[in-house]
């Protein structure tokens, strides 16, 4: 069912559009009034798999709506009741119903829990899987993925560098992490990490930047990548590998880092926090040549 379009200020909002068969499978739509040119943004929320939805994340497709894109925000199954994949393949049935059939430019956008998911779904965009879900994605839609947005991403699941033990993060921030590794990889909150390191011997997709440390070898080109931390976000290291594995693997990343910026900054920060993160987003994207990225990615 599709609800009559809201109208807030240059950007008109349509409410839960359904995009799969489960209640949850429901979507906002944030549409530019003028209309747009530019390759529709899919966003997919943060919140540890764990909690919030698309409403608590509406100040995010604002921006990017006022900036002149469609912004599709989907809600998703959430850890622990439902682990991954599942938020991957909602996530993938999103991008599909918001892009159409035929593979067309898009890009990704997605906060902390967020960054993660569309950081491993660029992966698994740019090389085939063996789970059926995921190849279809890779010789379907996912050929069109032009940019990636992945602001403050809890990346590693294992916490490899255990830069979240430093004595300068506060032990609840820890446990945060790590109960949201557990409930997203495993659907329960075991003692430690181990398990989790098990499980992502068969699903490494799960950890995107162990992934790409880890020799990840991509098929296709992967797409441009914009990654921004605060430098008083327990993540900051985690974004900080990022932007080195994606160079190391001769992709384009840019890493912005905001002095006292915080977990969420961009949302609840100051106001000089908030116009440097979203005026360096425009540039980014408005930069993007998105005729060759497409053609580099289709000739595979």
């Amino acid at each position: 069912m599709r609800f009559a379009p809201l109208a807030l200020g240059a950007v008109h909002v349509t409410k839960n559009v359904s995009y799969g068969p489960l209640r949850t499978h429901r979507m906002d739509v944030y549409r530019p009034a003028a209309g747009t040119a530019k390759p529709p943004i899919v966003y997919i929320h943060g919140g540890g798999f764990q909690m919030l939805s698309k409403e608590t994340h509406r100040v995010m497709a604002l921006r990017y709506a006022r900036a002149g894109y469609t912004v599709f925000v989907p809600d998703y199954r959430l850890a622990p009741e439902h682990p991954a994949p599942a938020q991957l393949d909602d996530a993938i049935r999103a991008i599909t119903f918001a892009v159409g059939g035929a593979p067309k430019p898009f890009f990704l956008a997605g906060e902390s829990a967020g960054g993660n998911l569309v950081t491993a779904l660029a992966l698994l965009a740019s090389r085939r899987d063996k789970k059926p879900e995921f190849a279809e994605f890779f010789d379907g839609v996912g050929c069109g993925l032009v940019g990636v947005v992945a602001p403050y991403g809890l990346l590693d699941l294992t916490d490899r560098c255990a830069s979240l033990a430093r004595p300068k993060i506060k032990p609840y921030a820890r446990r945060m992490a790590h109960r949201s590794a557990q409930a997203y990889a495993l659907g329960r909150y075991p003692r430690g990490l181990t398990e989790v390191a098990e499980k992502l011997a068969e699903s490494p997709f799960l950890s995107p930047l162990t992934w790409l440390e880890d020799g990840y070898l991509a098929e296709r080109p992967l797409p441009p990548f914009f990654i921004d931390c605060g430098t008083r976000d327990p993540l900051l290291n985690q974004s900080r590998r990022l932007a080195k594995a994606l160079e190391a693997a001769e992709t384009a990343a840019e890493l912005l880092v905001v002095p006292g910026g915080i977990h969420a900054y961009d949302a609840i920060g100051t106001p000089a926090q908030k116009l440097q993160k979203w005026g360096a987003v425009a540039a980014f994207l408005d930069r993007l040549d998105v005729a060759a990225i497409s053609a580099g990615r289709r000739a595979r």
